[in-house]
């Protein structure tokens, strides 16, 4: 990989040495090797092969060894991190500002998400209230994050589904009731059905 040959570091003690420890993130790094261990409190990531059989049965992933994903998708992280790494992104903190003009040079996506446009390494995605968000997310077998927010950075969600068989685009919410009234919809946020592990 680029960044081992230029840096001459191992990539997963370059991310931390450049990104993870300078922003304080406590729970985010890239397993080694084989590792299958998750460290800290998590969820459970559960997958059913992709099989659309609702009565499938449902395999339990947590321990998956991430090493054939390795910078493509083996990053472990907390949600909170993710919101740090989101909030200095998309402020300007960790990239120079010619750099990060052209991470946010977009063109639109076709069959991904709706309304989204993608850069170098962010995206992002028209929301049906007409604002846009910008970040990006991630998947693996079992579990999926997104991390969102305002362009600034200031204003962030950062959610995490652990499990896969929902598909996309996911259904719309259905309005829910909040202390009495209506909540809001959100384009963000579907309407989860809550499975359980066989």
């Amino acid at each position: 990989m680029l960044i081992e040959r230029v840096t001459g570091g191992a990539l997963a003690d370059e991310i931390s040495k450049r990104i993870t420890r300078p922003l304080g993130q406590t729970g985010t790094y890239l397993p080694r090797g084989a590792d299958t261990k998750i460290r800290g409190p998590h969820s459970r990531h559960y997958f059913k092969l992709h099989l659309p059989d609702p009565n499938a049965k449902i395999y339990d992933l947590t321990e998956l060894n991430p090493s054939t994903f390795w910078a493509a998708g083996g990053m472990i992280s907390t949600v909170g991190d993710l919101n740090r790494f989101f909030g200095a992104l998309l402020s300007g903190r960790l990239l120079p500002p010619k750099v990060q003009r052209e991470m946010f040079t977009t063109v639109p996506t076709k069959d991904w998400v709706p309304n989204a446009a993608y850069g170098l390494g962010a995206s992002s995605v028209k929301l049906s209230c007409g604002r846009t968000v910008w970040g990006m997310g991630g998947a693996i077998f079992g579990s999926w994050s997104y991390a969102y927010g305002s362009r600034d950075g200031k204003h962030l969600i950062t959610t995490n589904v652990n499990a896969d068989w929902v598909g996309w685009p996911p259904p719309q919410p259905s309005p829910r009731r909040v202390r009495g009234r209506p909540a809001r919809r959100t384009a963000l946020l579907p309407r989860w059905r809550h499975h359980r592990p066989a």
